[in-house]
């Protein structure tokens, strides 16, 4: 209602800026469902990107290298 009385008041880019942050405050939790929904759809899922589907770099945590390390050493030791 504030933005309302501002674009009235000839204030309008405060206004509509104030009543964006209103709508997206409101409905904010729900765009994530909305976008999950939008996934399954036949055409629009395949525009839309999924995290599943983001490409991997192949880059490993240091842990992981030394996870790596010792189980290449543990396999050396057998031959």
């Amino acid at each position: 209602a504030a933005g309302a009385c501002l674009v009235f008041l000839g204030w309008p880019f405060c206004g509509i800026v104030l009543e964006a942050f209103g709508v997206l405050n409101l409905f904010g939790n729900m765009f994530p469902f909305v976008m999950a929904m939008a996934r399954t759809l036949p055409f629009v899922g395949d525009l839309i990107p999924s995290p599943s589907r983001k490409k991997k770099t192949g880059r490993r945590r240091p842990q992981e290298y030394e996870q790596g390390d010792r189980d290449r050493e543990e396999v050396e030791m057998y031959y």
